[in-house]
């Protein structure tokens, strides 16, 4: 085991992982992962304390990973998370999740069904971008935001149902969507911006 220490937080590394214990605020973070496994369980704490984030990057290009399941009490997924996890077969999110941020499961080329909780209340900028197996994704009636280029490339989602507090269908949400073939609207949608269903 090793350990850095900042002015922010202390970083330690307890193989395969690399966990992140702040100084300021109360994000007991996983910020990085350097394993091989193929079915990876994400450890809920660390010496007992709760870790409540994965970090930025801390899957990233993990292209051995098939299947992942996140704990109960993480509640934030970083920016890039699981970006470019290319044999990502399936993830299991936690009730605990309130966000999924930008580029989180970019380019996961493989990943076939998602099942969004129910406290989840935003999803970033192309955070599922690129995900081509995907068929099938639900999205939870708590939700308010979604980003720009969210499902851009989702050339195997069949159907969708976006959920009743979200009032603006952004730019290129589902842009090359090509099977996309159902979708419902909810009554407050306000506007739908450029290109949202271009190629589908």
């Amino acid at each position: 085991d090793s350990y850095k220490v900042n002015e922010l937080s202390i970083e330690i590394d307890v193989l395969p992982y690399t966990f992140s214990l702040y100084t300021v605020g109360d994000n007991p973070t996983i910020s990085k992962y350097y394993g091989s496994e193929t079915d990876v369980i994400v450890p809920s704490k660390f010496n007992d304390i709760q870790l409540t984030r994965i970090g930025d990057n801390a899957f990233e290009n993990c292209t051995s990973i098939i299947s992942i399941n996140i704990p109960n009490g993480i509640s934030d997924i970083g920016d890039r998370a699981f970006y470019n996890c290319t044999n990502l077969l399936a993830v299991f999110l936690p009730n605990s999740l309130t966000s999924i941020n930008d580029y989180t499961f970019y380019n996961c080329a493989k990943l076939i069904n998602v099942n969004v909780p129910e406290n989840v209340k935003t999803i970033g900028l192309s955070a599922f971008s690129r995900c081509s197996s995907l068929t099938n994704i639900t999205l939870p009636e708590n939700l308010t935001e979604i980003g720009w280029y969210a499902f851009s490339n989702c050339s195997s989602l069949e159907s969708i149902i976006i959920p009743e507090n979200i009032t603006i269908i952004g730019c290129e949400l589902f842009r090359y969507c090509s099977n996309l073939s159902s979708v419902i609207l909810p009554n407050k949608i306000s506007e739908i911006e450029n290109a949202a269903f271009e190629g589908c």
